[in-house]
């Protein structure tokens, strides 16, 4: 009776575990379904638990990557703080405020996408230039701690919210790298970057903290922030495969078409290689297509071998990517993004659990501390209870509820790219917006731009001599110790180059083309090959993407004709008046490309004529008049 007793007392689950690990003697075991049906579902919920299960130390590593990653784009910016950060640079703090966030209304949706800010806590507050090389340093400090998993928690939030601030200090010059960059930190902030190979864990070990010991044999996390991250990687690669909805894509030219975009196209052994055989572009392109879809599907649901296959297809798409174009940081922060979904095997090929696990400390705790239940305690006391503060219950709770908020603002956003709405309801897009869960990863789509081009700064001094200003804009880099003579000397060397046969950008009729042109036109024709590399930064490539709209040149070409005019003019080498600047031109040479049938049946692109255009006329002084409005007649380059 007792033993009959026993038995009921026991859950079903319980005895359809222990079934399991003997086999049945009898038909009576075989024929209690309804029992056993819970064993069944929770062990489908144990399998769900361990596949979205993160390895700690995966973790880590994508920690490290992106502390590393922010410092690396800390010290590529640092040359550019004078021309993009300090009021003396293009854009000065009110003229950000006015009109370049997302409450001012004055710049199209669509155009500033999702980068536009409502705050910046340092940098708006920063206008001179070793102001703001005190919040790179302070920036750089902080990315360093969540490297080392110093501080990991603090670190991570100072990071993001100094990464925030100084994307919304100059918004225009960001590219989609920066948006992933902030995003990948706003959710690493509820992440447990800190359990593996960082300073937090080996402090915690020598202050001999027992949960410290007993985690070490734990190396897997399951938790909500880490499914949201894994859903984050799925969306990034899926709707950029969502949005390729272009005729280009579908026909398998698109990656031709983009090979022609000189703006942002690398003179690399690859691009040539790819040009050259249109058809192998063709694959390319397929294949491109196939990965973006297909791997975040067995990044979500495949086994281990499969991931790591999935995360090698999707590490030489990135490769690609950077060999091919100048994109920034896009493809390091796109692959220590994956670095998280590194599957537990691979870590225990490479470097034995053992190796892992630390010793349990010398004192072992008391047998009531580990195993006893917690005491109760009076209502409306505030104590601990086992060991977590009532601080860090609370703490917890909030640190969900605004996880879940940020999510769902995400989720509307890619149900707004899905075509499933409109446009996100307020008050979610502005918190979106604010908060950086704002995000669309329509990259390369619908279709590759067909418009490609260069800026050309075509100026003239007080005593006439003809400039090109290019070098004004990258001082910083050292591209010019003397403005004035490397502005002549520049247009000297076009105008060489463009009254010769086979000049750099020159396929006409040598003296005889340049005799039907102007002075503006020699700095036309001398278009370099890859003239993306002439930019020191990709950060100008994106300023100089900008201006060629004129909804983006109105008030960004004023900004920039005003900072060409101030630094050209206070340059000390400038001895009389008649050396100044007295006016110049912002001409945008567009160059189209236009699908085309190469080598037979491959589908890929060509050029069509370039055809300049007048963008923005700027005087220096008032005593001036402004430059003729007459701009190069087009050329066929």
């Amino acid at each position: 009776m007792t033993e009959t007793l026993v038995r009921r007392r026991r859950r079903p689950t319980q005895a359809c575990d222990e079934r399991e690990a003997v086999a049945p003697t009898s038909t009576s075991l075989r024929t209690q379904d309804d029992a056993c049906s819970p064993t069944m579902f929770r062990r489908l919920l144990r399998t769900i638990y361990h596949h979205f299960e993160l390895d700690y130390r995966s973790l880590a590593l994508f920690r490290i990557c992106l502390g590393l990653i922010v410092v690396s784009d800390l010290i590529y910016r640092w040359a550019d703080i004078r021309s993009f950060y300090t009021d003396e640079g293009i854009m000065d703090r009110h003229v950000v405020l006015e009109h370049h966030t997302s409450v001012s209304g004055e710049v199209p949706e669509e155009y500033y996408r999702h980068s536009q800010s409502d705050w910046s806590l340092f940098y708006m507050g920063c206008g001179s230039t070793y102001q703001v090389r005190i919040g790179f340093v302070l920036h750089g400090v902080a990315a360093m701690a969540l490297a080392l998993g110093y501080y990991t928690r603090c670190a991570s939030i100072f990071t993001w919210v100094m990464t925030h601030s100084l994307h919304a200090r100059n918004p225009i010059i960001q590219n989609r790298g920066d948006d992933l960059l902030r995003t990948l930190l706003l959710w690493a902030m509820f992440l447990p970057l800190g359990e593996r190979i960082s300073v937090d864990r080996r402090l915690s070990l020598l202050r001999n903290k027992s949960h410290v010991a007993r985690q070490s044999h734990q190396t897997k996390y399951m938790g909500l922030p880490g499914i949201w991250l894994q859903y984050q990687i799925f969306a990034v690669y899926f709707f950029a495969w969502f949005t390729k909805s272009g005729d280009d894509w579908r026909d398998g030219w698109a990656c031709y078409s983009s090979l022609l975009l000189h703006s942002y196209v690398r003179d690399s052994f690859i691009t040539r290689f790819m040009l050259a055989r249109p058809y192998f572009v063709f694959l390319s392109c397929k294949a491109t297509l196939c990965a973006e879809v297909v791997a975040p599907f067995v990044l979500a649901l495949g086994n281990a071998a499969q991931r790591v296959a999935a995360m090698v297809a999707l590490l030489l798409l990135q490769v690609s990517f950077g060999t091919c174009f100048y994109v920034g940081i896009f493809p390091f922060v796109s692959t220590a993004m994956i670095l998280p979904l590194l599957p537990t095997s691979v870590w225990d090929h490479f470097v034995p659990p053992s190796a892992e696990i630390h010793p349990e400390p010398s004192v072992a705790p008391e047998s009531s501390e580990v195993t006893a239940p917690a005491p109760q305690h009076p209502r409306g006391s505030c104590c601990r209870t086992n060991g977590v503060s009532a601080t860090a219950v609370v703490t917890t709770v909030i640190a969900r509820v605004l996880l879940v908020c940020l999510a769902t603002t995400s989720v509307m956003w890619h149900l707004v790219a899905l075509g499933h709405w409109d446009h996100v309801p307020e008050p979610f897009r502005h918190y979106g917006k604010s908060l950086g869960s704002a995000q669309n990863w329509d990259m390369f789509s619908p279709t590759v731009k067909s418009d490609d081009g260069w800026i050309v700064l075509s100026g003239v001094l007080r005593d006439g001599t003809p400039v090109d200003l290019t070098p004004v804009l990258f001082e910083d880099h050292g591209a010019a110790s003397n403005l004035r003579n490397q502005c002549v000397q520049k247009y000297l060397k076009h105008a060489s180059n463009a009254t010769h046969d086979n000049g750099p950008g020159w396929n006409g009729t040598g003296s005889a083309g340049f005799k039907a042109v102007g002075r503006d036109d020699l700095l036309v024709l001398a278009r370099p090959r890859y003239h993306g590399q002439e930019t020191p930064s990709v950060h100008w490539i994106h300023l100089f993407a900008v201006m060629e709209r004129v909804e983006g040149c109105n008030e960004t070409c004023l900004q920039l004709g005003k900072f060409v005019c101030r630094r050209f003019n206070s340059d000390a080498n400038i001895q009389t008046p008649s050396q100044e600047l007295m006016s110049f031109k912002i001409i945008f040479v567009h160059q189209t490309t236009v699908g085309a049938t190469c080598a037979g049946h491959v589908p890929c692109a060509a050029e069509e004529p370039a055809s300049p255009e007048l963008m923005w006329r700027h005087k220096c002084f008032d005593d001036v008049q402004l430059p003729s409005p007459d701009t190069a007649t087009p050329v066929v380059l």
